[in-house]
């Protein structure tokens, strides 16, 4: 004879080092998402650069060959190194 128990039942019956092993999982199963995410938005905010011209580059305070330099401080890959300097 065999005993049927339903999911809902199922989790109640879960030790804590079970639920804490799966809700892990969880959260890994979600890094790769999260991480790819993450690269499309770095991806779409650096061609958003690229696209300006150079004179509204200038405005900004950049140049071309700082792209990449500035991507990289934005996402936290590379120290600040630009003043910020807030004119009034």
């Amino acid at each position: 004879m065999a005993i049927h128990i339903s999911s809902a039942r199922a989790a109640h019956l879960r030790t804590p080092v079970e639920q804490g092993w799966l809700r892990g999982m969880a959260r890994q199963a979600a890094r790769p998402q999260r991480w790819l995410r993450q690269a499309r938005q770095r991806a779409r905010d650096r061609e958003a650069l690229a696209q300006l011209d150079d004179f509204a580059l200038r405005d900004l305070g950049l140049t071309r060959g700082e792209l990449g330099s500035v991507c990289a401080e934005a996402e936290g890959q590379a120290m600040r190194s630009r003043q910020r300097i807030a004119w009034r």
